[in-house]
């Protein structure tokens, strides 16, 4: 749904798509964290929230439910005389700076020489969302507002928490209502008026592609979940390294990207374990908005037209960071050719009508899907919203232009932290880019406890992660 098309429908009943009903999309929430090096002013963010979806995206502010018929979901959107409370809205202070309650590494990523390691996001989870939160939609009491946000204000910085169930936004509509309501914040509410190769798998393969997972469950059970980071300079070094070497094999044409190697290293760090090779679904998420003729790219949109790459090949220990780069790229750039976006969303639609679940995997193989948000975030600047000490003025800029007014200077992008996962099952099949900021690429990291030891055995003796 595009911010603009909502407007027109306040309090009328809206279907959801097939693509925001299939499971588990229909029942998980997505938690983003925001945070932010600098305290901002709480009433300001509140009362432009209220303005945002009183005025311009009622659909925040809607009740998700069953239509009672055929079990479809709907959103029952507030109508305009609506003057209760259309969010959920929470914060607490904490005496100490950011820093001081050691819950993420130092902020010198970019001087650092290796990985640095951090808390994981169900950590950071607990000391950043109140407990009463849902995590899942059928965790909502009947109050429960269908969107929740937290704040948690530092002496010297503020973490501002959204929740919200993904059948109305995904990460990259998290985004583009984010950017919404921060134009509400700084007064620039005209902005937001503008006009507005997959098949579906047997029962039988679907038992095949879950008995696949057995095994490894079975002899590894435990798992360790970290915040990973890498350093953009590690990674920038790693891509120009394994890029000459794809040039001199395949030819100078394919250009593999800083996410591919973030990618490749996620996958390749899971299986440091694996010592006999077996074949590996690689998925990563990919947009196709503004790569196909019917999908427009001149406007946000809270839902965009997410699709997955899909690279297959055999993994072990012996598989080098190169060989997946390669492959993840080829994946990508065959996931968008027109066609195959018109078969991944036809598809899309069937899975999602039979409510199956998200999952691309051969019976007997295994899967690892990747999430990179970190294009999303792009332009986030919550700086209008800088809570100063009295007497300290704006840090402004002066146009080039004679009698301009002075411009407002924005901060660095703020660090964005979040999952959207299904709880109390296994992570260690997937992982999230969350953001790129700070000097650093932050993951979501999770690996078997006995893989995780590797991991650190590499890294002490390989920090550049040049060996593997």
């Amino acid at each position: 749904m595009k911010p603009d098309e909502s407007s027109t429908v306040r309090g009328q009943i809206l279907q959801l798509d097939p693509k925001d009903r299939w499971k588990p999309i229909d029942y998980i929430r997505n938690i983003v964290f925001f945070v932010l090096r600098h305290p901002i002013r709480e009433d300001i963010l509140r009362t432009s929230l209220d303005n945002l979806i009183r005025n311009h995206l009622p659909v925040l502010g809607s009740k998700i439910q069953s239509d009672g018929k055929q079990g479809v979901l709907v959103c029952h959107l507030p109508t305009p005389s609506h003057d209760g409370p259309l969010f959920g809205w929470s914060s607490r202070r904490v005496q100490t700076t950011l820093a001081a309650s050691q819950l993420l590494p130092a902020s010198n990523i970019s001087a650092s020489q290796g990985v640095t390691w951090g808390k994981s996001i169900v950590d950071l989870e607990k000391e950043w969302t109140p407990t009463t939160w849902p995590r899942a939609r059928y965790e909502d009491k009947p109050d429960t507002a269908t969107f929740l946000v937290h704040l948690t204000q530092y002496e010297d910085a503020t973490v501002v928490c959204t929740n919200i169930p993904h059948a109305i936004v995904d990460q990259l509509g998290s985004s583009s209502f984010v950017r919404a309501w921060l134009q509400v914040a700084h007064l620039s509410e005209k902005e937001l008026q503008r006009k507005a190769t997959y098949r579906v798998t047997t029962a039988k393969e679907r038992a095949g592609i879950l008995l696949g997972f057995v095994p490894e469950l079975i002899l590894q059970p435990s798992e360790t979940r970290r915040l990973l980071v890498f350093p953009e300079a590690l990674i920038a070094n790693l891509r120009e390294k394994h890029q000459a070497k794809i040039a001199s094999t395949h030819g100078a044409k394919l250009q593999v990207t800083n996410g591919d190697i973030v990618a490749a290293l996620l996958l390749k760090l899971t299986h440091l374990h694996r010592k006999k090779p077996k074949m590996i679904m690689l998925t990563g998420t990919v947009n196709a908005r503004g790569r196909h003729p019917a999908l427009m790219v001149d406007q946000p949109y809270l839902h965009n037209a997410v699709m997955y790459s899909t690279a297959h090949f055999s993994i072990s220990r012996d598989t080098s960071v190169c060989d997946i780069a390669y492959n993840n790229r080829l994946a990508v750039i065959e996931a968008l050719k027109p066609e195959n976006v018109d078969r991944a969303f036809a598809v899309t639609r069937e899975i999602a009508l039979r409510g199956y679940t998200i999952h691309v995997c051969e019976p007997g193989e295994l899967s690892f899907t990747i999430t990179n948000w970190t294009a999303a975030w792009h332009g986030i600047d919550f700086s209008k919203c800088r809570d100063r000490p009295a007497g300290e003025d704006e840090e402004l800029v002066a146009d080039t232009e004679q009698h301009a007014e002075p411009q407002h200077v924005p901060t660095s992008s703020p660090l964005v932290f979040g999952h959207s996962l299904p709880r109390g099952r296994p992570t260690r099949f997937n992982a999230q880019i969350m953001c790129k900021a700070e000097g650093g690429y932050w993951c979501d990291f999770t690996s078997s406890t006995k893989n995780m030891a590797l991991v650190d055995q590499l890294l002490s003796v390989d920090p550049s992660l040049e060996s593997i």
